[in-house]
């Protein structure tokens, strides 16, 4: 083998092992009983509770482009469903709730004249914390923690009586 092709040989090898070594570490910093269940990504948006099953699931979100934009739940009439939107900057954490099957969540950026639509699905991880217990009056859709870093938002999550 010619030096030439030898090398490119060598560099293919590094780079194919360092390609590996990313897609294995971009799940690396979920909390260990946070997993990759319970949701799907479709279309654009991000499915909560894809799973069908009527149960209170608790999401962590987290923002792995370099750019802030909000994450929002689409609904019909927007009169009558304030605060849902939500604004997450680069590398923070934002925690949800949803107690309904299918809960859709989308990633939207303000663009030149009107709102972009962005593929959550290349700028936002999602996993599912596994077997968390709320209190009873806790039941719903929301926002639980909001844009943090992921240590002061699972202390909020605590904070907030939920615990996992």
């Amino acid at each position: 083998m010619r030096p030439s092709a030898a090398a490119a040989v060598v560099l293919t090898i590094i780079l194919s092992v360092l390609a590996g070594c990313r897609a294995e570490n971009e799940n690396a910093d979920f909390p260990e009983n946070c997993t990759q269940a319970g949701f799907e990504y479709k279309g654009d948006s991000v499915i909560l509770n894809s799973d069908r099953k009527p149960s209170q699931g608790l999401y962590l979100l987290n923002n792995k482009s370099d750019s802030d934009y909000w994450i929002t739940h689409p609904v019909k009439n927007p009169g009558a469903s304030a605060g849902w939107t939500s604004d997450i900057n680069p590398g923070n954490w934002s925690a949800f709730t949803a107690n309904i099957p299918g809960f859709e969540l989308a990633c939207m950026k303000t663009g030149q004249s009107s709102m972009e639509t962005l593929p959550c699905e290349k700028v936002l991880r999602v996993c599912r914390i596994e077997n968390p217990v709320f209190k009873p009056d806790m039941s719903g859709n929301y926002w639980v923690s909001e844009d943090k870093p992921q240590g002061a938002v699972l202390d909020e999550i605590k904070g907030r009586g939920i615990s996992f």
